[in-house]
């Protein structure tokens, strides 16, 4: 999972919280509404617009993760944002260890997507590193809080990749066992059962069935396997997809699945054809 990859997904988050902060909006009386309006009226019209700014977050959100808008964030403010962030997370050291590791490169993207929630939630991160907050102290502090749980919320979104890729993957060869790749990948993830002694199947008798019959059994005994020892699955599941992930891109396993001709059975993978 690339440094983009995973920006791309803190962009959701983003939009998530756009959407949040839209909907609240759109169910607060306007000072400007004529108290006799109805709020049927005021809910529709806001829904309207929130759903178009949900879209176009969602736009620039994707468009300002990529490398190429990289430059926008002139290098003095990428320091004072190290700066800043040295003395805001101080009380949060692993938030604080986690952003001083990023390469300036990644911080310049990182820093459009906290300007841009910053900017969303009626404020400016300008603001806060040029401490133009400082005669406001409270509020000071109020908005360090919600840069830092944002960023706290983009630390746990990367956290949890490894866990999630590993989800996808066996959630979508799951429900679409019989797709080429989920194909392959469910041999392989069988084939490592085997070779780890996790069941009980030999590869003779497996062989020795027809290729449903093979294609039905490899679903089961994943399933089985999975169910009754968690943790050992977890831990070739894992080995199954950063191997597979590393041959290819990190889409391979999670893509639209391509169904083969009816009869046509793929070569082995691991010693195990399905």
């Amino acid at each position: 999972m690339t440094f983009f990859s995973w920006l791309l997904f803190i962009g959701l988050l983003f939009v998530v919280g756009l959407w949040l902060r839209r909907r609240w909006e759109a169910g607060q009386p306007s000072a400007t509404t004529d108290p006799t309006a109805t709020k049927e009226g005021n809910s529709g019209a806001a829904t309207s617009t929130s759903a178009g700014g949900l879209f176009s977050g969602l736009r620039k959100s994707l468009t300002t993760a990529l490398p190429g808008l990289a430059g926008k964030q002139q290098p003095d403010q990428i320091e004072k944002l190290r700066t800043w962030m040295a003395t805001a997370f101080v009380g949060d050291p692993t938030l604080k260890r986690w952003m001083a590791e990023l390469n300036d490169e990644q911080l310049q993207a990182f820093a459009e997507h906290i300007a841009a929630f910053a900017h969303e939630m009626g404020f400016e991160l300008s603001w806060l590193l040029d401490q133009k907050l400082q005669p406001s102290p409270d509020l000071e502090r109020a908005l360090a809080r919600v840069i830092s749980n944002y960023c706290n919320a983009c630390l746990h979104a990367v956290r949890a990749q490894d866990d999630l890729e590993m989800y996808k993957a066996l959630r979508n060869y799951l429900e679409h066992p019989d797709g080429r790749l989920q194909r392959e990948f469910g041999q392989a993830l069988f084939g490592q059962l085997m070779e780890q002694k996790l069941t009980s199947i030999r590869i003779a008798d497996h062989l020795s069935l027809p290729d449903p019959k093979r294609r039905q059994q490899i679903t089961m005994t994943i399933q089985q396997v999975a169910a009754e020892k968690p943790g050992e699955f977890n831990r070739v599941l894992k080995e199954v997809v950063v191997q597979r992930n590393g041959a290819t891109s990190a889409e391979t396993v999670v893509t639209v699945p391509v169904t083969e001709p009816q009869g046509k059975t793929k070569p082995a993978v691991n010693g195990v054809s399905g």
